[in-house]
């Protein structure tokens, strides 16, 4: 059965992240390498807001629109957005995967 179009996906910052640091034992201890790890998919050029053309430079703490944060996700953003105040929406490409940046699911 054929889908309609996809509904537009927004993310909200997450404030007081930049302490957290990743903990997976291999690899470089990164929030971006942590995505590339857990989706197993490589790091996009571009940062994943939509519309933007920068390169993707860091993996920023997110929480969807409607979620309730207790577990922050993480998507390949650039400076720019990782930077966007936490009340700004931030829409994102449709084919954006993002992973949990729970500290549970580091090495698994």
């Amino acid at each position: 059965m054929p889908r309609g179009p996809r509904r537009p996906r927004f993310v909200y910052n997450i404030d007081g992240t930049s302490r957290r640091k990743c903990r997976c034992r291999l690899g470089a201890k990164t929030w971006l390498a942590h995505w590339g790890r857990k989706t197993r998919l490589a790091l996009p050029l571009k940062c994943c807001a939509k519309f933007c053309r920068r390169r993707t430079e860091v993996g920023a703490h997110v929480r969807l629109e409607g979620g309730d944060g207790r577990v922050p996700l993480i998507v390949p953003f650039c400076k720019y957005h990782n930077k966007r105040a936490s009340s700004f929406p931030i829409e994102i490409k449709l084919e954006t995967v993002l992973c949990q940046a729970s500290m549970n699911e580091c090495d698994k």
